[in-house]
């Protein structure tokens, strides 16, 4: 899921030094680039009812993000990636052609983060990585961004699994932190190590009795062992 933060700093890099329009503000001018790149090079869909970048203290600041990828083999709502109400960036990435990025933290609140899968190895988020090393792979190699993301925080999330359209996992969780990303990951590396860490902090708070879940297990260990991310 944070592979989507690659488009957002490339065009956020590119953009920094551009000169606006006189009827536009920078943060105008970089959220509506980010969209149009989200859709010409990820076939995604972005939106937001605010993008403020702060630039003295290198903080982004989105309320009401939404991203979706457009998988014909989805409907909308298991296409929808990542929903937040408030989506907040800290870190070392807003100089001009800076080539590599750090995000320090990201921290959305009121999240809902939706893996669906479609098949073997194909997935939402599958599609956009996919799509992701295929827009790096449109630059030389001495031009291409390297980012990584230190710290991923999601407070009061809903995470979803799915499997053919049926349900697998199901959770509210209080707090949810997501191991760091980086941008030479592959789909199925990045997934192998973001869902373990998910379903062993859902299944310590369902144990707690702390947490609102349900979960298909079965269909949830055929999913883990068909994808390679458990071993028998």
């Amino acid at each position: 899921m944070m592979k989507i933060l690659y488009g957002l700093m490339t065009v956020t890099a590119l953009s920094i030094a551009a000169p606006t329009f006189a009827d536009e503000t920078l943060s105008e001018r970089v959220g509506g680039l980010l969209q149009e790149q989200t859709a010409q090079q990820l076939q995604s869909d972005l939106s937001f009812s605010r993008f403020e970048l702060i630039t003295l203290t290198g903080e982004l600041l989105i309320d009401d993000f939404a991203l979706a990828t457009r998988v014909d083999a989805l409907d909308a709502g298991l296409n929808q990636v990542l929903r937040a109400d408030t989506l907040r960036l800290e870190g070392d990435w807003l100089g001009p052609q800076q080539q590599n990025l750090v995000v320090d933290k990201l921290h959305a609140k009121g999240a809902q983060l939706t893996l669906a899968y479609f098949g073997e190895g194909r997935s939402n988020v599958h599609y956009l990585i996919d799509a992701l090393q295929q827009s790096r792979g449109r630059y030389k190699t001495a031009e291409q961004f390297i980012w990584q993301v230190d710290e991923v925080v999601l407070t009061d999330v809903v995470v979803n699994l799915f499997d053919q359209g049926l349900p697998i996992v199901s959770a509210k969780i209080a707090t949810l932190e997501l191991p760091a990303v980086r941008s030479d990951e592959s789909a199925n590396d990045y997934i192998a190590k973001l869902l373990p860490p998910i379903l062993d902090q859902i299944q310590q708070q369902i144990r707690a009795g702390d947490v609102e879940a349900v979960v298909d297990t079965p269909r949830l260990f055929r999913l883990l062992w068909r994808e390679a991310i458990i071993e028998f």
